[in-house]
């Protein structure tokens, strides 16, 4: 995720939805059901992780 964010230099936010909708896309193709849940875990994912790393950078850029 980080290696393709630096590569594309997209942001986080939007490199971590777009493998998330990757996998839910194939799980689906195979078969697999995509409910409610699976399409908030796709959306939320991506801005949770994008909030994480800032808070973790800015938390150890004080220190």
């Amino acid at each position: 995720m980080v290696g393709l964010q630096r590569i594309t230099d997209l942001p986080i936010i939007t490199v971590r939805t777009a493998l998330e909708l990757m996998v839910v896309i194939t799980g689906w193709l195979m078969g697999g059901l995509v409910g409610l849940g699976t399409i908030m875990f796709v959306f939320g994912i991506g801005p949770a992780v994008a909030g994480g790393l800032y808070f973790v950078g800015v938390l150890f850029k004080r220190q």
